[in-house]
């Protein structure tokens, strides 16, 4: 298994173009590790996901 196969959506795009080999996989991980071991891109994607959620216009939460 491969590390392009085990990934996916914006993930797999950031790695597809890279020649699958032994040495390039250091090379996969070390942009993804950049990608998504980053603090801003981790909060931006979290406020993102809140903004998302579906908005209750009922008055009280016992609608539900």
């Amino acid at each position: 298994m491969s590390l392009l196969s085990s990934v996916t959506s914006e993930a797999h795009q950031l790695i597809q173009t890279i020649p699958v080999t032994q040495q390039n996989f250091h090379v996969a991980w070390n942009l993804l590790c950049d990608r998504y071991n980053n603090q801003h891109f981790m909060g931006a994607a979290h406020v993102k996901s809140i903004l998302s959620l579906p908005v209750n216009n009922e008055e009280s939460a016992t609608h539900f």
